[in-house]
């Protein structure tokens, strides 16, 4: 992995920490569908919850080459989550600062197809 790919991973970071502290600015909130293949895997634990979230670099086709996508709590889709596995994902887009995230609402993993993210809200400031 290159030294960009790794320095976006970490801007997801700062993401849940903005949307931990309520202190988000700047935000722009669009939904879409992309389809990809995982480059890297992370879990995720929320300082306002015992739920770990699992996170992932997505390499997409469609005019975004890596996109950071939060695909929801780890025990209904950490075993779908693994380097190179092909996914669709329908979710919000959340700008922040020209860096683009998805949180996942539903996520399509062959002939499965998983609702996830359903207990999480964006909370404005």
């Amino acid at each position: 992995m290159t030294f960009m790919n790794t320095k976006a991973f970490f801007y997801i970071i700062l993401f849940f920490a903005l949307i931990n502290q309520s202190t988000i600015s700047k935000v722009k909130i669009t939904g879409r569908v992309f389809e990809g293949k995982i480059l890297k895997v992370k879990e995720v634990q929320f300082k306002d919850s015992s739920q770990k979230n699992i996170v992932v670099l997505m390499k997409t086709p469609r005019g975004h080459q890596e996109m950071i996508v939060d695909l929801g709590d780890s025990e209904r889709i950490k075993e779908q989550a693994q380097t190179g596995t092909k996914l669709k994902v329908e979710g919000i887009i959340i700008k922040i600062e020209n860096k683009e995230f998805l949180l996942a609402k539903r996520v399509a993993v062959g002939k499965r197809l998983l609702k996830v993210n359903k207990g999480r809200k964006l909370r404005r400031p």
